[in-house]
């Protein structure tokens, strides 16, 4: 029988985002996640740094990752995200770390950390909020490549 660790690791592992963007999962624990996102231009804005939509975005799946090996198979969505950009991210991958601060009853908080792998420089901190969401009969619970 799997374990809701693995579960998780292989759904981020499907998640067409994930595919699509070729963001690796290094590490899934109970309450952390950190994942990478190998450097790509596409990802640049105007004047050459990294976009802090990608961040955002990276930082918001090492969360909801974190969070979810707390709550087993049960599905989340991110109900807040809030990201303080500390450093420009110049031509490099980055990663992120999701950790969790706090379990509730319906929303689950995470501190929120990316990193320039290439410095191993702070670029920006978050915190998000994740809700549990209610069991819908009309969709499959189940994320499918």
């Amino acid at each position: 029988m799997s374990s809701p660790f693995d579960i998780w690791e292989e759904r981020a592992k499907i998640a067409k985002i994930s595919r699509f963007l070729g963001i690796k999962t290094e590490i899934l624990e109970e309450g952390v996640c950190k994942i990478t996102l190998p450097f790509r231009e596409d990802f640049e804005q105007l004047f050459g740094v990294v976009h802090g939509g990608f961040i955002t975005l990276i930082a918001d799946m090492a969360g909801y990752f974190a969070a979810a090996t707390k709550v087993g198979e049960m599905p989340l969505a991110t109900a807040e995200i809030k990201m303080n950009f500390v450093s420009p991210v110049y031509r490099s991958e980055i990663y992120a770390i999701g950790k969790v601060v706090k379990c509730g009853r319906q929303l689950i908080v995470c501190e929120l950390k990316v990193h320039s792998a290439q410095k191993d420089k702070l670029a920006a901190i978050g915190l998000a909020s994740y809700s549990h969401l209610p069991a819908d009969k009309e969709k499959p619970a189940v994320i499918t490549g």
